[in-house]
């Protein structure tokens, strides 16, 4: 099985000049103190988002960076290598953990959305939805119909050069931005992991 990282997404609206570093270096010292007390974990920053890679206990560590000011929203996702079929295999895994926490008799609005940071990849975004969508809705017929404009469950695949990303949900994260950055806001409050 792929392994389970955490994406955490932060807005880019405040990354301008030359403040984008500091800003990143606080979120990212913000989100270690965070984690503090729940093993090892690797944080990677990548086109406007943290790949969080736990050593243990993947979903307590989402819980703890949805209360961390900055982040915009997560995703647990899984790992896998960037070829379009370890993705649809991936995406089949990833579809079905989603589908078991939703009621068997209702069918769920559905699309797949590809975000490509891989520009060498064989497949444009769109075709890599397909490609997905193709592979995984036979089986799931009768609980999903493909809507692109108001699906309720979307597939996300982020594409790297090193490895793909895929994941069945999203969670707002506390936004703003990080604690002890320059005119940071506190306004909201962390909503927290379901």
């Amino acid at each position: 099985m792929s392994g389970e990282v955490v994406v955490a997404r932060y807005g880019e609206l405040w990354l301008k000049g030359k403040n984008r570093a500091d800003f990143e270096r606080r979120l990212v010292r913000n989100c270690r103190q965070a984690l503090s007390g729940l093993g090892e974990c690797g944080i990677e920053r990548t086109n406007a988002q943290l790949v969080v890679t736990p050593s243990e206990r993947p979903r307590d560590v989402a819980r703890r960076l949805a209360e961390v000011f900055g982040i915009s929203s997560l995703s647990l996702a899984r790992t896998v290598e960037a070829n379009p079929d370890a993705i649809a295999r991936t995406a089949e895994t990833v579809l079905e953990e989603a589908l078991e926490a939703r009621p068997r008799d209702l069918v769920i609005p559905f699309r797949v959305e590809t975000r490509r940071g891989d520009k060498s990849f064989p497949m444009i975004s769109t075709e890599l939805d397909r490609y997905v969508a193709d592979r995984v809705m036979p089986r799931h017929a009768d609980r999903l119909r493909v809507d692109l404009s108001h699906a309720e469950l979307t597939l996300g695949v982020h594409v790297r050069p090193e490895r793909a990303y895929v994941y069945a949900e999203r969670t707002p994260g506390a936004g703003g931005l990080p604690v002890g950055s320059p005119a940071a806001s506190t306004r909201r409050s962390p909503r927290g992991w379901r």
